[in-house]
């Protein structure tokens, strides 16, 4: 399904892909996922105590 989305050049290897949020930063992992899951939480939370 997410091949139909990809550019005919990037799949022919004509272009590079500009990667994550065009930031050249390769695919995003499970584990940078979970950290930023968990950074964004102990935002959150301090946040919500500091109020």
């Amino acid at each position: 399904m997410i091949s139909s989305s990809i550019h005919r050049g990037i799949k022919n290897g004509d272009i590079e892909s500009a990667g994550f949020f065009a930031f050249k930063l390769g695919t995003p992992t499970a584990m940078g996922a979970l950290v930023v899951h968990i950074i964004f939480s102990l935002g959150v939370a301090g946040l919500y105590v500091s109020f």
